[in-house]
């Protein structure tokens, strides 16, 4: 069966955005969804790391898909290739830096699963812990798409799944096109998304997942810390080895000298001395 939900995120190598990303859908209410996670073809090793956080998850629903070229046209390729590979009966868009509240989606399903004559619904996206954007109207600088819940027909009926756009803000671009063919909408006044998720960190996603993560994370600081005091103990442990041996070589040639053994019978005297008198300075 189709998901009710499709979740297109676009990545290129930034493996650390990813894994909030990730676990933000992961923790949401909604758990009828497909996460469709498309890189614009990076380098082998930062590709390689992006498997590792997909991998991680350990969850089905979580896809990963990497373009065969190159296109760095802000994100719309990806963007384009999600959309086409979107099952769901509703489509929302995530960028890799940021995220969703756990109940992102409650109202934003709810109301279209209400109101037919609906095409998308958004709610209150936390821009960059600079702004709050929660214009009702939809209006150019003042939406993030990851706001907004689209029926996924829309795409295939009005777009024909493709994104013939250009520039940063293609995405008000997209939605101001919907707007401009008539696609009725709603405002949810819901605090919900949130845009770049570092600069609000009483918003950490916290699945078991992350917290392994961070574990993960903490425990390999902790072994190369005692890696790097084991080598220094070592070297260490090297130097009085050889200082050792350095006294034992001075003792020996001290002993072996002739003046130890001229000396040898005033040490005698002085040893009965001490041991007939052992209180006295």
């Amino acid at each position: 069966m189709p998901p009710l939900l499709s979740i297109v995120t676009t990545v290129y190598d930034r493996a650390d955005c990813l894994l909030s990303c990730v676990e933000s859908v992961r923790n949401l209410h909604v758990r009828d969804y497909e996460h469709l996670i498309v890189a614009d073809h990076p380098p082998s090793d930062a590709f390689a790391r992006l498997e590792s956080v997909v991998s991680a998850a350990h969850d089905p629903r979580c896809i990963l898909f990497n373009l065969p070229e190159r296109f760095n046209n802000f994100g719309i390729a990806p963007a384009e290739f999600g959309v086409r590979k979107a099952g769901g009966k509703y489509l929302a868009f995530l960028d890799d830096d940021n995220a969703f509240l756990p109940h992102h989606f409650d109202a934003l399903i709810d109301s279209l699963d209400r109101n037919l004559d609906l095409g998308f619904v958004f709610g209150v996206g936390l821009w960059n812990n600079e702004r709050i954007l929660n214009d009702p109207v939809p209006a150019k600088g003042g939406i993030d798409l990851g706001q907004a819940l689209f029926r996924r027909d829309l795409f295939r009926s009005l777009l024909n799944d493709s994104l013939n756009y250009s520039g940063y803000e293609w995405d008000w671009d997209l939605i101001h096109e919907l707007m401009s063919r008539g696609v009725r909408y709603r405002f949810i006044d819901q605090e919900t998304f949130v845009f770049r998720l570092k600069s609000y960190p009483h918003f950490p996603p916290d699945s078991p997942v992350a917290r392994a993560n961070r574990r993960i994370e903490e425990l390999s600081a902790e072994k190369t810390r005692l890696e790097a005091d084991a080598a220094s103990l070592t070297t260490r442990c090297a130097d009085l080895s050889r200082n050792v041996d350095a006294a034992r070589d001075e003792i020996h040639l001290l002993r072996s000298s002739t003046c130890w053994r001229m000396t040898a019978p005033l040490r005698a005297v002085m040893d009965c001395i001490r041991r007939a008198f052992p209180h006295r300075p």
